[in-house]
């Protein structure tokens, strides 16, 4: 995520950007529906600040990329299969703890 490029923008003015090809739109107050409502842009309106928040957490690093969490996981069951220790002196929990770890490292490219 540390890549992403923002799309929204505070200074975005969405109101004249969406409206100005609407018959409805200009003066004195912007949108001169007759019903005073407009849905298409209600919707977007929500999905643009929706997306804002969205931004806003990815820049804050709470939001995060799928990939690395999974990475940070399997580092984290590599770590802990690896503290088994004796507890896998049994040939099968053994050999599945084995097969695990090098799953998650040939899957995720991780080590412990």
């Amino acid at each position: 995520m540390k890549e992403y490029k923002r799309l929204t923008s505070e200074d975005f003015d969405y109101q004249y950007d969406f409206c100005c090809g609407c018959d409805f739109y200009g003066e004195p107050n912007g949108c001169n529906r007759p019903n005073g409502e407009c849905v298409n842009y209600d919707t977007f309106c929500e999905i643009y600040n929706r997306l804002a928040e969205l931004e806003d957490k990815i820049e804050k690093g709470e939001l995060r990329d799928a990939e690395e969490v999974k990475k940070e996981t399997a580092k984290e069951v590599l770590n802990s299969i690896s503290k088994l220790g004796s507890w896998t002196n049994n040939c099968d929990m053994a050999w599945f703890a084995e097969t695990v770890a090098r799953k998650l490292k040939d899957e995720y490219e991780v080590e412990k």
